[in-house]
């Protein structure tokens, strides 16, 4: 998941039938540089609740399993191992340590903006949105916000 707000579908049976996706129920525009249109998600839960598994909007089994096994790369992997490292050398107040942990899961996965946030919350106030503010324009029109895919 990548921030909130964040969703899984899960029907009845307990079988995932939409894995984790960002989850707009509202439209919202974050002062012209984040723009999210929630009504088409809104729309597709509605859908989804409506007709169950009849629903265009939930997805096979072999559909959850390919958005999941895309999802999944041993460089992921090496990150989320740096990044727990990180937080564990943190709170015991190694804070040289966990920088150098927190580098190395931003560099496995750069585009996960939960390690930076993280690091992030560690560094003074006024560091914070200027960090954020250079990591986003450094997506040069790449989307914030993943829209979900929502198909034709």
């Amino acid at each position: 998941m990548v921030n909130v707000p964040s969703a899984v579908w899960i029907d009845e049976e307990g079988r995932i039938v939409r894995p984790p996706e960002s989850a707009w129920t509202r439209s919202f525009d974050f002062g012209g540089l984040i723009q999210v249109d929630g009504e088409p998600y809104v729309a597709a839960l509605r859908d989804w609740v409506a007709r169950g598994a009849e629903s265009a909007f939930a997805l096979s089994e072999a559909q959850v399993a390919e958005r999941l096994s895309a999802a999944a790369d041993p460089a992921r992997g090496r990150a989320d191992a740096h990044f727990q490292l990180a937080l564990f050398l943190h709170a015991g107040g190694d804070t040289p340590g966990a920088a150098r942990h927190f580098a190395e899961a931003q560099r496995h996965a750069p585009d996960n903006w939960n390690y930076h946030r993280q690091e992030w919350f560690y560094a003074p106030a006024e560091e914070r949105s200027a960090k954020w503010r250079a990591k986003f324009e450094a997506l040069e029109g790449r989307p914030y916000y993943v829209s979900p895919d929502l198909g034709e």
